[in-house]
Order: structure tokens, then sequence, then C-alpha cells
């Protein structure tokens, strides 16, 4: 966590200060490890420009993080049924890659997205979804109901 660039958003007093127990299962991944998810996404184009690609996902719902509250934006991130355990990834355009779980993300969204800063990429190893959150608070999530894919690709 000490090279992470984003560490100020969990461990300073003017931002947040997560729990030790929540820090511990947020694991930044190093250069090379970063350098290998980019790669693999920019691979798939998971994502057309500041969008999810249309072409890889059967589905794409959106939510406009400005029109709503906090708690609409949680109902909004569960109604997506992902298991509270589920190891992702949340891959940031600027600022690097984290392992974390899904209800870790959940807890402290608000931590891990930055309006304006940030443009964020969520996905799990199956490939099979994703939540891209764009810098102006766009939420928009991806789902291959359909398994677009050919043979199902693994990330991790």
């Amino acid at each position: 966590m000490d090279k992470f660039e984003l560490k100020y958003r969990f461990t300073e007093a003017e931002f947040k200060i997560l729990p030790l127990e929540d820090l511990s299962k947020i694991h930044p991944l190093n250069k090379l490890g970063e350098a290998i998810v980019y790669q693999k996404l920019y691979d798939l184009k998971i994502r057309k420009g500041y969008q999810l690609n249309p072409e890889y996902f059967s589905s794409i719902i959106q939510l406009n993080m400005k029109s709503v509250s906090g708690k609409e934006i949680m109902t909004w991130l569960n109604d997506h049924k992902i298991d509270a355990n589920r190891k992702i990834l949340l891959v940031w355009d600027s600022w690097g890659t984290v392992i974390t779980e899904w209800h870790i993300f959940k807890k402290y969204y608000e931590d891990f997205f930055f309006p304006v800063s940030d443009d964020l990429t969520i996905i799990d190893k199956s490939l099979s979804w994703a939540l891209y959150i764009f810098h102006e608070e766009i939420m928009s999530f991806g789902r291959n109901d359909d398994i677009i894919l050919s043979r199902p690709k693994k990330l991790m």
C-alpha cells in the first residue's frame, strides 16, 4: 500500500482512515501487474473511449450519480447481485490498480471514486461484467448475459 498513489484516500484524516481490517483487503498491483491488466483491457476492448463498449456487452445500464442519493446508488449497486466477497479489480485510468472485494468497494465507493479526477473500471476474473464510472459521475454497468465471447476468457 505504501507505493499506491491513492493511499491517502484511505489512510489520511483529511480524507478517510479505513479500519485496518478493511484496509488489509485492498491490494495494489505493482507496475508489471498494472501493465498486464491495462493491456488485457485494451485488447478485449471492454471500453470504447469514455463508455463501456456495446459490442462487448449484451446489456449496459447507466446511472447518473448527480441525480440520485447515496442510498439510491447503493441500491443500484446491490441490484447487480454480485457476491459480496467476490474479488474484483479496480482499474483507474491514471492512478493504478487494486484488488479488493465487492463489499469493500460498495462500502467505500465515494473514496474509491472522486468526480472530475477519476475514470474507474471495475471487473472480476470472469470478464462477464464491468462497472465503469466516468469522471462526470456516470456509472455504467455492462453484463454479458448472452456471453458474447466465443470462449470464456479469464483475467486472473
